[in-house]
């Protein structure tokens, strides 16, 4: 069966927030002595299966069972055994490519060949090494949620500015928190840094990188997160917006965007909390095919329309960069910072805005 086929990840966000409200009315029975704990319990503990709820549900069930391959896999790989096969793979690309210019074999026959390798019993180790690689950046990406902050520190540093009477808009010119992640396998490299503002060099900025040459898979990303004040901003339908500036380019890769997510926390219990997607803008920048560098930083924007709820204990503004690159017997790349892209590459955070 496949789970991810029938996931989908705007449906789940609305119902999670269903079932939060669900469960927090629970609570607020057994405190109006309307039911009793036991029976909040056993309500709350049936959600789950409710047909309202089928793809948080679902969502559970794919996590639960790609941990659970994960488990499997990484017990049964050798990283010894994984070096010696890939290097012969990597012999073999060469060899064909060798082929191909002699005049011994074709183009065609070259790639279904090497395309065939990673399935070959003689590279199991390095079709493995594939397989965790991928899963865990997959169950990475489902589950990435902003950071919990210390509201004292984070709180201060999102500004709030509201400028006019008529058209109010809130700034938040800083980044409260990031985050960087790489992996990857086969010949290549995957690079991030994240850059905090210090007096020399005030910006905040993330680099992510990733190149594969021959065979291989690596991946790259990076995350800006803006917190919101507690008490702003005050109900009311709004365009929610963050503005940055990249550099980047790209030959052939799997993923080299970037998007703009915002996330709402809620409370699901006693001190416990639950980051739930308010909305998104996917791909804001999307290079494919080859794309060459540039001198100058780009601006990009990414926007939506949002009802904002005062009564919303966070709002989070989160900038999502996202590079993998993928190949065998070719080289593929995805850069938003780092020398081989350009000296200054990066993907810098401007302001999050929120206007009425």
């Amino acid at each position: 069966m496949d789970l991810e086929n029938k996931f989908n990840d705007t449906e789940y966000n609305i119902q999670l927030k269903d079932m939060i409200v669900e469960i927090n009315k629970l609570d607020d029975d057994v405190g109006l002595g309307r039911i009793t704990q036991e029976t909040a319990n056993k309500t709350a503990a049936s959600l789950i299966d409710d047909p309202r709820y089928n793809q948080v549900k679902l969502k559970k069930q794919i996590d639960e069972r790609d941990h659970e391959i994960l488990l499997r896999d990484k017990s049964r790989f050798n990283d010894t055994e994984y070096n010696i096969q890939l290097k012969d793979m990597i012999v073999e690309i060469n060899k064909l490519n060798d082929d191909v210019e002699l005049g011994r074999i074709t183009q065609e026959t070259a790639n279904k060949t090497v395309a065939s390798l990673i399935d070959d019993p003689r590279y199991n180790q390095v079709k493995l090494k594939k397989q965790i690689v991928e899963r865990e950046h997959e169950i990475l990406l489902r589950n990435e949620r902003p950071p919990l902050p210390n509201c004292t520190a984070s709180l201060t540093n999102s500004l709030l500015n509201p400028i006019g009477l008529s058209n109010t808009i809130y700034y938040y010119p800083y980044v409260g928190e990031m985050r960087v992640y790489s992996d990857g396998w086969g010949v290549g490299y995957a690079e991030a840094i994240k850059h905090e503002a210090t007096t020399s060099d005030p910006d905040q900025y993330v680099r992510v990188a990733a190149r594969v040459e021959g065979a291989g898979s690596y991946y790259a990303d990076g995350y800006m997160f803006s917190y919101t004040s507690t008490q702003q901003p005050p109900s009311g339908n709004a365009n929610v917006g963050v503005d940055f500036d990249w550099i980047g380019g790209c030959v052939f890769p799997d993923d080299c965007t970037i998007d703009f997510v915002l996330w709402e926390l809620v409370e699901v219990g006693p001190l416990e909390y639950q980051w739930v997607k308010a909305g998104e803008d996917q791909d804001v920048v999307s290079l494919t095919g080859i794309t060459s560098a540039i001198d100058d930083p780009s601006d990009a924007s990414g926007s939506f329309s949002n009802y904002m709820d005062g009564n919303i204990l966070l709002y989070c503004f989160a900038l999502e960069v996202h590079t993998n690159a993928s190949c065998i017997g070719s080289a593929s790349s995805a850069n938003f910072g780092f020398a081989d892209i350009t000296r200054t590459s990066r993907v810098k955070w401007n302001q999050g805005r929120i206007i009425y």
